[in-house]
């Protein structure tokens, strides 16, 4: 049942306006993990000291130039970092690219089998990054 888990609780680093940053906000519940997900979403390979193979930047990706495979390649490497994210059971993922704005859609099944939208955007330019393979 959901009640029966505790997510921990953490320091938000989403402001109101959805900007990055970190907050000294107290969150609990399932927005926890969702957050450490989004985390994991924004953050280059190798900067998170528990794991330095962990992350990705999904904002390094504006203005590359990505080809219909690149979506799904996209899509399952960001379902695959969020099964790393502690309470994290599966991730679906969809990434697409309407007009000029990158939108990255993740359905996100918790421990407590509730699942959570959480979704991306990325319009302002970034430098092009290539989708490991």
């Amino acid at each position: 049942m959901a009640s029966d888990i505790f997510f921990g609780s953490d320091y938000s680093t989403f402001r109101q306006d959805g900007t990055y940053g970190l907050t000294y906000r107290r969150i609990t519940g399932a927005r926890v993990p969702m957050e450490r997900v989004a985390r994991r979403w924004l953050t280059a390979p190798g900067d998170l000291p528990w794991d330095p193979t962990g992350g990705f930047d999904v904002a390094a990706l504006e203005n590359g130039d990505l080809k219909p495979a690149d979506f799904a390649r996209l899509a399952q490497i960001l379902a695959t970092e969020a099964k790393k994210v502690d309470f994290v059971i599966d991730a679906a993922v969809v990434a697409r690219l309407p007009g000029e704005q990158l939108i990255i859609d993740g359905q996100i099944l918790l421990a407590d089998l509730s699942l959570h939208t959480l979704m991306l955007t990325a319009s302002e330019a970034g430098v092009f990054f290539a989708l490991p393979s």
